[in-house]
């Protein structure tokens, strides 16, 4: 192979200085495409064509704060905590072929893609970089999320201690007693996959998997589990998960405070899909002639309950990727929710506050959620604690 490559280099300096052969280099091609037939493989190197930078380079650094927050959801302070953060992760090496692509650069491709749900093709023409380079940073900085800061700002209340923080700040905050956060699902759209699509077809008629989730009264989520098909309801994925053990367990019976003449233990709240237990408590059924007591409860749980819902809506409203049909993978998919929620709680622990004209937006872009089903009863063994709070709720709103 090597005296074949000789010749060929020889043949080309011949060729060169041959002013009578016009096009010199042609022999050369059909050389090389005789070789490659022949079984002779001549290595390239391919170098991706030099993009511009320009608007990273220049325009990126001179931002004012608002627009830089337009394009990245998260303001400077934000921005750098993550570079911060990551950066052990997201580093790459340089070597003498050429400069590595800076952790700030991929910061901001990554939450830019997040925020602007645009393309893999519009997102590296802006920052001057390969669609197949766009993609990978965004996959290395989903992955590095997941990995790193997830665990860190994604976890649920295991102490005493902490769980009664999060009892006392719910209802400071929102005027239910005993609870810690407000359980609900929300569907986020996919494309539709090869394996099972039925499965994840919910009832208003699109693709999609379920966001479930616990938030506390700071819009903070505090429990997750991402990935459910979208035929599935909440009280089907909560039987299923790892919080019905938490439910399960004397978690809940250890912070147990006295209410009225009830000693009345921590609980989530949630809407009628729920069965109602000790530790979940729902509203009295609307066909029911209700007492006014049984409405003055379902008042103010409904009310403490949309935390919840005004989470869900504040990650979309921030990072609308997951508003848009995500053509990639299940597993990605989960990745890249689980991603959009772990920044959300970033953004609310450190006052990286939302802005109100995102939320407006949100709700014209997104697709109507599935309509909830009912589960009936509530006579269930939460019965007693049921009753406790809105005999409580009553005597203390009088």
């Amino acid at each position: 192979m090597e005296s074949v490559l000789a010749v060929l280099r020889l043949r080309r300096r011949t060729l060169i200085n041959d002013e009578s052969i016009t096009h010199p280099f042609s022999y050369l091609d059909l050389a090389s495409f005789k070789l490659n037939q022949q079984g002779y493989l001549i290595e390239r190197k391919v170098w991706v064509r030099p993009k511009s930078s320009q608007w990273f380079n220049e325009i990126f650094t001179q931002m004012e704060e608002c627009e830089f927050k337009e394009h990245f959801r998260v303001n400077r302070n934000t921005f750098n905590f993550l570079v911060n953060e990551l950066h052990p992760h997201l580093g790459k090496t340089t070597t003498t072929m050429r400069e590595p692509i800076s952790v700030v650069k991929r910061v901001a491709v990554a939450l830019h893609y997040l925020a602007s749900c645009k393309e893999y093709r519009v997102v590296s023409s802006l920052f001057g970089i390969g669609k197949s380079t766009a993609n990978l940073i965004v996959h290395e900085f989903i992955n590095a999320v997941n990995d790193i800061l997830l665990p860190k700002y994604v976890k649920f209340p295991l102490s005493v201690e902490n769980l009664n923080k999060h009892s006392r700040d719910f209802e400071a905050i929102l005027g239910f007693p005993q609870c810690i956060g407000a359980v609900d699902g929300c569907h986020i759209p996919i494309s539709a996959p090869k394996d099972q699509a039925t499965s994840y077809y919910n009832y208003k008629g699109w693709h999609s998997i379920v966001l479930f989730a616990v938030v506390d009264s700071r819009y903070r989520f505090i429990y997750t589990s991402v990935g459910s098909p979208g035929r599935n309801n909440d009280s089907y994925i909560l039987q299923n998960s790892s919080l019905k053990e938490i439910l399960e367990s004397n978690l809940f019976d250890k912070c147990c405070k006295g209410l009225g003449d009830s000693l009345v233990p921590l609980c989530l709240i949630g809407d009628s899909a729920f069965p109602l237990t000790r530790h979940l408590l729902k509203p009295y059924p609307e066909n029911l002639e209700l007492s006014e007591i049984q409405k003055n409860f379902n008042k103010i749980l409904c009310g403490a309950r949309r935390v919840v819902e005004n989470a869900f809506g504040r990650v979309k409203a921030r990072f609308r990727v997951i508003c848009k049909r995500m053509e990639c993978d299940i597993n990605f998919a989960t990745r890249i929710v689980n991603a959009c929620v772990t920044l959300h709680n970033i953004c609310e622990y450190y006052d990286d506050i939302i802005i109100i004209e995102w939320l407006l937006h949100h709700h014209d872009d997104s697709l109507a959620q599935p309509n909830t089903v009912s589960t009936t009863g509530n006579n269930g063994p939460g019965k007693n604690v049921h009753d406790s709070i809105a005999k409580y709720l009553y005597e203390r709103d009088k």
